[in-house]
């Protein structure tokens, strides 16, 4: 006997208007704009200020399989999920790109491939060329709002708010000041020090 799977339909359509893929190729600056998203997403609900980089970025903004998890039915707001995947949720909830300049994802790469295993947009400089440039032309062309690193390297608050204008989630100046303070790098290293202590690599961008 074959028992039909229940779907809650309703769950569904609700993660559906409030999923938005921040999408990048890896060393790109996704879990850092995914993590000044997160306070704003944190503070909206109760958590406290500054929350931890496990919670920040594994349950308000969401990590992998967010809808199987089920965290998200805890909290109001945006689901934000940074993806290296393109393709696993689909071009209709691929809301952001985020671009690098290849020689400086290549520089980040050649470091990250020394320190963990299974890299894999890695391999040779021209492989990972090859990899880089068809991710970054599917994300360009697909994402409704591009946003190059070396902006939000400048100016995080300018990305922020205009990932937010994009898809309609009213921040106050206040709420932007406090996303730019808990993706300032050193906070970003110490979270992951003190709730990631067994990471065998930097997922905090160095340079």
């Amino acid at each position: 006997m074959i028992v039909p799977i229940e779907r809650d339909l309703a769950a569904e359509r609700d993660y559906a208007d409030r999923l938005c893929v921040i999408g990048s190729f890896p060393r790109s600056g996704s879990h850092w704009t995914r993590r000044m998203l997160a306070e704003i997403v944190a503070r909206r609900n109760g958590m406290e200020s500054g929350a931890a980089f496990g919670p920040a970025l594994n349950q308000v903004a969401g990590f992998t399989k967010p809808f199987e998890r089920g965290i998200w039915r805890d909290f109001d707001g945006p689901i934000f999920v940074a993806a290296h995947n393109l393709r696993e949720f689909g071009p209709e909830y691929l809301k952001v790109y985020l671009r690098r300049d290849f020689e400086a994802v290549w520089r980040s790469t050649r470091k990250a491939q020394t320190e963990m295993g299974g890299c894999w947009w890695g391999g040779t400089r021209d492989e990972c060329f090859e990899k880089w440039s068809d991710h970054v032309a599917y994300g360009c062309t697909t994402a409704p709002l591009v946003i190059d690193y070396e902006v939000t390297r400048t100016a995080p608050a300018t990305t922020v708010k205009a990932i937010c204008k994009a898809i309609g989630f009213q921040v106050s100046e206040d709420e932007i000041a406090a996303a730019v303070r808990a993706g300032a790098r050193e906070n970003m290293v110490a979270e992951q020090s003190l709730h990631c202590p067994d990471r065998d690599w930097d997922i905090v961008n160095s340079q």
